[in-house]
């Protein structure tokens, strides 16, 4: 019986203590998320002009985010669609999405030794409101980065600008009922004048309401929560594509140009646009990909106890069904302009040039956040494995300061300064049910960063199941 327990020990521990997370330079796909290409209104770069850069950066793999659809519009009640005015810019759907996936296709054979992957920065849902003699666009900069999809998955995408997206509305066939009743009124002689206007009326809601399809969400609606993104999310998700929420911490009430160039048109009312930080979003939804931790994301989200551990250990006692990882994103138009094209970047374990482990490496969560520092030089994270092993080295081999933080669950178990090459080696602990998590942050002194994601411990008893 001894035996028997001491057999069985080992096998759980064998289990749970896996090989872990090793980078190594055949297995290090130094990634730049979301960037913007000449498909996005107001930047000129070509998505050849995009991955040359990277190339010369030492970038492995561009992921492109360019805007799927860029318009808005204010229409007037009851005639919202005919009595309407707005404004569209260049974007994605607007130059067409097979022609943008094809660009990128002829890039990536042209540039073999990288990964290019064609994806959105979408809006899935706006809603306007009138305060005093101002109109308000609400939540036009609240972006999710969607990519993994086909063009014609893409195309489909539901949000609320996206006519592809719309479904057919039976209920939008009412005006029907005028026409058939003024044409019943042609009976009575006194009741023709009456029936033509019915006919009128019926023909120019007819008009409006044509080809009878709608949003699940339209802009007129109101504040619709998080069922809007939660929509998005579930589409993609069932496609086999990837959501990030971007930037969820940045605040943005600009007067952007799509703004000014219609201030003043909107039936001489003032028009303002307000998106507030949406960390909120985090807990709200499920099933999404990941979080933008850098740069937007670290304040109320990323930091130890934050949004993000919450939902880590939601997932970790099975209150959710999937995990979310921390992304970094440059939001990169132009060089000089923001974060450099390299200035944040995704480790990505996996081998250089596989699209299909690239996925799979995101999808699990076998990737770490960097954030470049002053100097030349960046960090890497050779190791952090369930074994417990932690190593981190500079990339041209120097000695350089640093504090590393380890997290459980949540909370902080360990903060240890010292110099790389580092090595640390921490105790796992393997939980009586469920799951747990560890998680590490290293901070050097010239503000560079390292953001793990997650190793999840499984209970002996999830084991014996």
């Amino acid at each position: 019986m001894r035996i028997f327990k001491t057999v069985l020990i080992i096998f759980i521990l064998a289990s749970v203590l896996r090989a872990g997370v090793l980078f190594t330079p055949e297995t290090t796909v130094r990634t730049a998320l979301h960037l913007h290409s000449e498909y996005s209104y107001g930047c000129t770069y070509s998505i050849e002009e995009i991955v040359s850069r990277a190339k010369a950066k030492g970038l492995d793999a561009v992921i492109l985010t360019d805007h799927d659809l860029i318009e808005v519009k204010y229409g007037i009640f009851p005639l919202r669609r005919i009595l309407r005015a707005g404004v569209e810019l260049n974007s994605v759907f607007g130059s067409g999405a097979d022609r943008y996936f094809s660009e990128a296709e002829n890039v990536q054979e042209k540039y073999p030794e990288m990964l290019v992957l064609p994806g959105v920065e979408t809006s899935p849902f706006y809603f306007w409101e009138k305060r005093y003699n101002s109109l308000v666009l609400n939540d036009w900069h609240k972006h999710l980065l969607v990519f993994g999809l086909s063009a014609a998955d893409m195309e489909k995408l539901p949000t609320t600008g996206n006519k592809n997206s719309w479904k057919y509305k039976p209920v939008l066939l009412w005006p029907l009922l005028l026409v058939l009743l003024g044409f019943l009124f042609f009976k009575r002689v006194y009741l023709v004048k009456f029936g033509v206007f019915l006919i009128i009326i019926g023909g120019i809601f007819l008009v409006n309401n044509f080809p009878f399809t709608a949003p699940d969400f339209d802009q007129y609606s109101g504040y619709k929560s998080s069922m809007p993104y939660q929509n998005l999310i579930d589409y993609a998700g069932s496609k086999g594509g990837f959501t990030v929420w971007a930037h969820p911490e940045a605040s943005n009430n600009l007067d952007f140009p799509v703004v000014s160039s219609v201030r003043g048109r909107f039936f001489n009312a003032g028009l303002t646009l307000s998106t507030p930080p949406y960390p909120e979003v985090i807990t709200n939804t499920e099933s999404y990909s990941g979080i933008s931790i850098l740069e937007e994301g670290y304040k109320t989200i990323g930091r130890s106890g934050g949004l993000w551990d919450k939902v880590l250990f939601e997932y970790a006692t099975g209150v959710r069904k999937l995990p979310s990882y921390a992304f970094g994103e440059t939001d990169y138009r132009k060089e000089g302009e923001g974060t450099a094209l390299d200035g944040i970047q995704n480790v990505v374990n996996s081998k250089k040039g596989d699209r299909k482990e690239f996925l799979e490496a995101l999808r699990t969560g076998r990737f770490y956040v960097l954030k470049k520092g002053i100097l030349p030089a960046v960090p890497v994270l050779e190791e952090f494995s369930e074994d417990g092993n932690v190593k981190i080295a500079m990339s041209n081999g120097s000695k350089k300061k640093l504090t590393v933080t380890l997290i459980k669950d949540g909370f902080v178990q360990k903060i240890v300064e010292g110099v790389t090459p580092f090595s640390m080696k921490f105790k796992v602990l393997v939980p009586e049910k469920n799951k747990s998590y560890y998680r590490l942050e290293a901070v050097m002194k010239d503000g560079g960063m390292i953001i793990s994601n997650p190793i999840f411990i499984e209970s002996s008893a999830e084991k014996i199941k």
